[in-house]
């Protein structure tokens, strides 16, 4: 079964280990620019890439499959969508170490942050998304693994990286994700983010704000070239306002 980042249609159009490839490629292209705000921020490690690796991973899960592909699996809750970015930001909480857990799961939770919020948040007439409103939302879904990706050689990928999404993919299909587990990672992150005195939650915000805005513009990048067109505002906008040439 191939797996797939993005359909069209019910269609698989982009192959997940393309996506992750290509992503990883733009994250590359910037990162002469960017390496040493990162490392000073990471203690070097490269928290950008772990980001790139962890963004997409819930779009292998059941759930998200049953919701896009024609003819994929058959799902009782065929109904039930979960947003791809939860599932993916456990995986970057539970196999990081902290506080690089924190940011790389963070910045993974908001690369979608308008639907997100619009899935979340809007569409139960809220402003913001309570733990409660996430607990529902995972309750009838089913979590566990849809398919197994084999990306090998991938360009611009340490080891080390490649070796941990394994590592959750492995525990993954070894049993379904709690959903207990899912929403203590989130009540954890944001208790990270919300505490301590005004001038470090103010620091923690912008250090993750520097992350997201390198994935975003990396996975933008990486859709446009993928699945073709003119791409994203953001994809097309980068192209200007960032120092790395775009194909």
């Amino acid at each position: 079964m191939t797996c797939y980042s993005a359909y069209k249609d019910g269609v698989g159009v982009e192959e997940y280990c393309r996506h992750v490839e290509l992503a990883l490629e733009e994250w590359c292209r910037l990162k002469p620019f960017y390496w040493g705000w990162v490392k000073k921020m990471f203690n070097g490690r490269d928290a950008v890439e772990l980001a790139v690796l962890f963004h997409d991973v819930g779009k292998l899960g059941t759930s998200y499959i049953c919701a896009n592909k024609k003819d994929g699996p058959r799902c009782p809750q065929r109904g039930v969508y979960v947003r791809h970015e939860l599932i993916s930001t456990y995986w970057a909480y539970m196999l990081l170490d902290p506080p690089l857990s924190y940011y790389v799961a963070t910045a993974v939770a908001l690369h979608h942050e308008p639907m997100l919020l619009g899935t979340y948040a809007e569409a139960v007439g809220e402003r913001q998304i309570h733990i409660s409103t996430l607990y529902a939302g995972l309750r009838a879904a089913d979590l566990g693994l849809g398919c197994r990706p084999t990306c090998r050689n991938l360009r611009c990928a340490s080891e080390s990286g490649v070796r941990l999404v394994e590592k959750a993919l492995e525990m993954w299909e070894g049993g379904e994700i709690s959903i207990d587990a899912v929403v203590e990672a989130f009540r954890d992150i944001m208790t990270f983010l919300t505490t301590g005195p005004a001038g470090e939650t103010r620091r923690k915000r912008a250090v993750v704000g520097g992350l997201l805005h390198l994935l975003v513009v990396a996975d933008s990048r990486a859709a446009m070239r993928g699945r073709g067109g003119e791409g994203t505002t953001i994809a097309k906008y980068s192209c200007i306002a960032e120092p790395a040439q775009c194909l």
